[in-house]
């Protein structure tokens, strides 16, 4: 339907004084939402139709002063709290290695330790300013481009241990990219299930080959909540900081450091939970998720519970990569809880029931082929 021009001119001179840009669509269509439905009323008091945009325009007031007033309630957020737990996790992580190097004449560790949290910080930068609705709009895009990216680094990464040391780490990755598939999928129905299990397959057997059973632990754990919306241990500040923190400064220290953790956590889960889009709850609790499971598995194999190898301890335990990656995902949730408000899931009931295969309406059974003919369809493209 076209807008009348007075209508359209009052949402335009309201967005010139907004500065977040991003607002102005949503803002623009609630104004004029809201003035046609004034408008309506208006007419079906009597009045002509000209007199009634007038009258609706009139009711909203200054255009400049409403558009100030917005302003400052349309603002990016950034939640300080979860920037500010993430600090201290990193500080953390970085005193307590060197109290674990101290004496031990490895300043390298230190160097290392220090250049990754500085690279962290700056990924974490990167990723809050983008955009964090690219994840739902080009998710097979990002999904082939992850997996292009890590066939690459397994061919120049070096061997340790048995395992293509910097590839474990780009795998943390694959449940965000997996939530940007579940998004655009969503409205396919049983089809949408089937495809979604189908490009889980390949990190699987991508973390098989690495291998790294805990990545693929770590992969199916999220992809399926997702879905359903010292001295003889080895390398002691990458696999077991905590078992000789404990051992060296008593369970204070662990009990500190796990408060941390525990209230980035928590804090993070409540901010994913507020979440109105499904874009946004998907990409949101991808990373929370992904950040969840490795706590659990590094605390659970430091207590003596090692049922799969653990990855890393989240901003705390030694490896630059993965403090650096642990960094990016962290800026992509906050890039999530800084505009998320402003995200819309635009569905029709039609869109979400025309991939049914099965729908039972008026007591008669109806099979839909039209959705086993997409699916083959797809198949054959993918």
């Amino acid at each position: 339907m076209q807008l009348p021009a007075k209508i359209c001119e009052y949402s335009k001179t309201v967005c010139e004084q907004i500065r977040w840009k991003k607002a102005h669509s949503i803002i623009s269509k609630e104004l004029e939402d809201h003035m046609i439905d004034q408008k309506s009323a208006f007419v079906a008091e009597g009045l002509d139709e000209e007199a009634a945009i007038d009258k609706a325009i009139e009711e909203m007031g200054d255009p400049v002063l409403v558009g100030s007033e917005l302003d400052r309630t349309y603002r990016p957020k950034v939640e300080w709290g979860i920037v500010l737990l993430a600090g201290i996790s990193l500080l953390t992580g970085l005193v307590l290695r060197a109290l674990v190097s101290y004496g031990t004449g490895m300043p390298l560790t230190l160097t290392n330790g220090a250049v990754g949290a500085v690279l962290g910080i700056g990924s974490m930068v990167l990723a809050y300013s983008l955009d964090f609705t690219t994840i739902g709009k080009y998710p097979k895009t990002i999904y082939f481009g992850l997996i292009a990216l890590i066939i690459g680094v397994i061919a120049v990464s070096p061997v340790i241990n048995g395992k293509y040391f910097y590839a474990q780490s780009i795998l943390l990755f694959f449940p965000t990219a997996f939530a940007g598939i579940i998004y655009s999928m969503r409205t396919k129905g049983y089809l949408g299930i089937v495809m979604s299990g189908v490009l889980y397959i390949f990190p699987v057997l991508i973390g098989l080959y690495i291998p790294s059973l805990s990545s693929v632990i770590l992969i199916t754990l999220a992809c399926l909540i997702l879905l359903t919306i010292g001295y003889m241990l080895p390398d002691i500040e990458a696999d077991f900081l905590l078992t000789y923190l404990i051992h060296r400064f008593g369970w204070i220290v662990f009990a500190v450091v796990m408060a941390v953790i525990l209230a980035f956590i928590v804090r993070a889960f409540m901010l994913c939970s507020r979440q109105k889009s499904v874009l946004g709850k998907l990409v949101s609790t991808s990373v929370l998720i992904t950040f969840t499971i490795q706590v659990i598995l590094y605390v659970s194999s430091n207590l003596g519970f090692q049922l799969f190898s653990q990855l890393t301890l989240p901003l705390i335990s030694y490896g630059r990569t993965a403090i650096v990656i642990n960094m990016t995902l962290i800026g992509i949730m906050l890039s999530v809880f800084k505009s998320g408000d402003l995200v819309r899931d635009n569905l029709t009931e039609t869109l979400l029931r025309k991939n049914k295969l099965v729908e039972i309406t008026d007591g008669k059974i109806i099979i839909n082929l039209n959705t086993i003919l997409n699916a083959l369809k797809l198949l054959h493209r993918v």
